[in-house]
């Protein structure tokens, strides 16, 4: 059996945007991140079945959106699949809670999809400005309070994915990280109400 090909994130793009390699791509994907892709699901009132439905539909939008090249990097593959799943997944609940029958019909998945999408980058762009101020708290508070507050990643899995080394420190590293930017943005009203607004629509 031959041994499974390993990518970094940036090898793992370049790897979509190739047909001769989009088998290999995603097999890791799946092998490398599912497990922890799938809590977006079963930690939130879905079951295995449903964690394997919803990964499709984040693989297919994934691979769509870097073969139009609108996956920026800002995070990590791993998070930004799992922040993309659990979208996907919420979208699905709403739905699931408006009506007792649900049509997995070819048009209705497809659109569903789209819709969850054309939400998301539209979030992402309206929060671009945002991102550019957290570059001003350094790489490791902006990707921690992205995580936290818009992605709404819980600490738990945020600490799997940093050298932190157990969650009271993650803590603690958050509440300066918090400190540092409110003192910031104390100086910038506009920047602060903006990411107010991002925050809640995120």
């Amino acid at each position: 059996m031959a041994k499974q090909k390993s990518y970094s994130d940036t090898e793992l793009i370049a790897a979509l945007m190739r047909p001769l390699s989009m088998d290999d791509a995603v097999t890791f994907i799946y092998s490398n991140h599912y497990r922890f892709l799938a809590k977006a699901v079963t930690g939130n009132s879905g079951n295995e079945m449903d964690a394997e439905d919803v990964f499709q539909e984040t693989l297919i939008t994934f691979i769509q959106l870097v073969q139009h090249q609108k996956f920026r990097g800002e995070s990590s593959v791993r998070t930004f699949l799992y922040s993309l799943m659990r979208n996907i997944w919420l979208g699905e609940l709403r739905k699931r809670n408006s009506s007792r029958t649900r049509d997995t019909g070819y048009y209705e998945v497809s659109e569903r999809v789209e819709k969850g999408v054309t939400e998301f980058l539209q979030v992402k762009e309206a929060t671009q400005e945002v991102f550019a101020f957290f570059d001003t708290l350094g790489e490791a508070c902006k990707k921690l309070l992205i995580q936290f507050y818009y992605q709404e990643m819980p600490m738990k899995m945020i600490l799997e994915e940093s050298g932190f080394e157990n969650e009271q420190v993650l803590r603690n590293k958050k509440y300066k990280c918090m400190k540092k930017l409110t003192e910031m943005l104390d100086k910038a009203p506009i920047i602060k109400e903006r990411l107010k607004t991002a925050l809640r629509n995120g």
